[in-house]
């Protein structure tokens, strides 16, 4: 009877351990390169855990120039493993690109983020590092993405499967901001630390938010309020918590307690 119990007490404890695990937003970092001179720019960051969901959202920005772009080299992890590239669309009547690139599995050491791109390029990217997510068959849906010239940029609503996943969008502008006007993001939707970049003038006006675990599958809306009105693209994507919104066996701690099973 003893070792039933103690089993069953086993059972509970992990049993609620694996309940409280969900996916969470880790860290966001933000990399730039306002001169546009470099081929390519990177930004350095350590997962709190293992198995973390790396997503790189970049704004390519050349006024004047046009259509600047991700180069052959892509979007890379310490230099060699690449990511995939998940969205992408021109923005800021046909002088920008965006794109967003994601890389699963990423052990908790000290990697680098490196983004290949036209040298004439202004970037601002961020870099969003994911806690629960899922490994492998990681994405839910084909996301969302628009543009438009307002102070309310939005992508519009996702098509998404499952209730626990991690929701990420940003938008990026060709506006010259003066960092007054710093935008607000959707309601239910987080703008990280590092999430945003306000200096425009040739820069990328950007900002990024986010949702973990909305517990629904409607209203999947990335949006901004108050920011300066311009020529703007935004995109986002969703992506699984481990187990894809399912779980393991249910396991009965009164059945364990009688000898009867129970898992």
């Amino acid at each position: 009877m003893r070792r039933r119990l103690l089993i069953a007490l086993a059972l509970i404890v992990a049993t609620a351990a694996s309940a409280s695990a969900a996916v969470a937003h880790d860290q966001t970092i933000k990399v730039a390169d306002h001169a546009g001179n470099a081929t390519a720019v990177s930004g350095a960051f350590t997962p709190a855990s293992a198995g973390a969901l790396v997503i790189a959202k970049i704004c390519l920005l050349d006024p004047g120039a046009g259509n600047p772009v991700i180069t052959a080299g892509g979007v890379t992890l310490d230099g060699s493993t690449a990511f995939q590239q998940d969205q992408t669309s021109a923005w800021a009547t046909g002088d920008g690109n965006m794109y967003i690139y994601s890389l699963a599995n990423v052990s908790a050491a000290s990697h680098t983020v490196t983004i290949n791109k036209t040298n004439v390029a202004r970037v601002t990217a961020f870099i969003t590092v994911v806690t629960g997510a899922a490994t492998s068959s990681y994405t839910d849906g084909t996301g969302a993405a628009a543009t438009g010239n307002s102070t309310t940029p939005s992508p519009g609503t996702m098509t998404v499967t499952n209730a626990d996943d991690f929701w990420d969008g940003f938008f990026c502008s060709d506006t010259n901001d003066d960092a007054s006007a710093s935008p607000t993001p959707n309601t239910n939707w987080t703008k990280p630390t590092n999430g945003e970049h306000l200096l425009g003038a040739t820069d990328a006006y950007a900002a990024t938010e986010y949702r973990a675990n909305p517990g629904t599958t409607s209203g999947a809306t990335a949006s901004w309020s108050g920011a300066t009105s311009g020529n703007w693209g935004a995109l986002s994507f969703a992506y699984k918590a481990a187990g894809g919104g399912g779980g393991g066996p249910t396991c009965r701690a009164d059945l364990l307690l009688h000898g009867a099973g129970g898992c």
